[in-house]
């Protein structure tokens, strides 16, 4: 099993205050689904990103998952290219962000295009965790019923709680446009429901999905102007993708 590098960007601003319980309960969580020979970094963010662990093994990460804190606004955008920056200087061909937020950026200098094109540059990954309960958007794409708790499973690995206060708000679409993009996926979490079974079942799907892809790097000698490119498998059951 190939290993990866792995940034981990949690929003430590205000509106998480009361969501960081639950925050700090899925980090746990991702970290145990983690290979041993994974590195791996976090980057905490409020106003602006803070390194509290450097690149080191999953098992190293629980010390500084224990310092984190709310307070602040939200620079999402530069925390994600920050964490981009980093993720690229690692040890591994395989690499990808996981960003733990409500999504409600308010800070950055970046935008939410930047973030996205300096992930499809490096070829990076961003996997999207919402924290929140409300900010349902008809553009999600189709329902599904999910488990428990009056739960909705969007189209794309989207999960949603019903219900909540506007400061439970969660920008759903924004997540989504950071993770579809760049060929990951979302899941959100309701902070007020302790059961995390579907979450666990999510990050071992990451994990296994870290092992199982295929970057593929293409160099085009046609000036920088955009090219359909569709990448076929030859083998039944590979998924065939276009991409500009």
């Amino acid at each position: 099993i190939r290993p990866a590098s792995i940034g981990i960007v949690v929003d430590t601003s205000g509106s998480m205050s009361w969501k960081l319980a639950a925050a700090e309960a899925a980090l746990q969580h991702f970290v145990r689904t983690l290979n041993p020979s994974d590195q791996v970094f976090l980057i905490a963010f409020s106003d602006h990103g803070f390194l509290l662990q450097d690149f080191t093994d999953p098992a190293g990460l629980n010390r500084a998952i224990e310092l984190l804190h709310a307070s602040g606004r939200t620079a999402l955008y530069d925390a994600v290219v920050q964490g981009l920056q980093k993720v690229e200087r690692g040890r591994w061909p395989k690499k990808a962000l996981l960003v733990m937020t409500d999504g409600m950026d308010n800070a950055s200098s970046n935008s939410l295009n930047d973030a996205i094109q300096a992930a499809r540059r490096g070829g990076v990954l961003i996997y999207t965790i919402g924290i929140g309960t409300t900010g349902v958007s008809a553009a999600m794409g189709p329902m599904i019923p999910m488990f428990g708790g009056g739960g909705i499973r969007f189209g794309g690995g989207f999960r949603h709680h019903m219900g909540g206060s506007e400061d439970e708000r969660v920008d759903a679409p924004t997540l989504r446009s950071l993770s579809d993009e760049t060929g990951a996926t979302t899941f959100i979490i309701n902070p007020r429901v302790s059961d995390l079974s579907g979450l666990d079942s999510h990050f071992q799907s990451i994990s296994a999905e870290l092992r199982e892809q295929y970057t593929v790097r293409y160099a085009s000698a046609g000036g920088d102007r955009p090219h359909q490119i569709r990448v076929a498998g030859l083998r039944p059951g590979i998924d065939r993708k276009s991409v500009v």
